[in-house]
């Protein structure tokens, strides 16, 4: 078994991975037209599990896709100015695509990660 210090840069490395949507950050014109992430991690010792939960503000008429192979999706809500908030899951238990709407959105995500 891999050092924990090294469990844990690896486990970093794919909850990075998640909430950029495995791809590079490119520069847009419109600052606001780039989703805010809200990201709070904790580790329990004990069970070796990296805990997460995230709120992704999204600007209106903005589409995302979330990449979560290798994490244990928990819940997850959207959250829309003029609707009820709809629960989601991820495509196949790993795609999670939210299409553009004219108001901004957001997404309430937990997750857990053995490591």
């Amino acid at each position: 078994m891999p050092p924990l210090s090294n469990t844990l840069c690896r486990s970093l490395a794919i909850v990075l991975f998640f909430i950029t949507g495995g791809a590079p950050m490119t520069a847009v014109h419109a600052e606001e037209a780039l989703p805010h992430i809200d990201l709070a991690i904790s580790f329990d010792l004990e069970t070796a599990t990296l805990i997460g939960t995230a709120r992704v503000r999204i600007p209106p008429d903005t589409a995302v896709s979330f990449d979560l192979t290798d994490l244990s999706v928990t819940g997850s809500l959207l959250s829309q100015v003029d609707r009820e908030n709809i629960p989601l899951a991820p495509d196949g238990g790993r795609i999670l695509s939210i299409p553009h709407h004219q108001s901004p959105q957001t997404l309430f995500i937990s997750w857990e990660k053995q490591v």
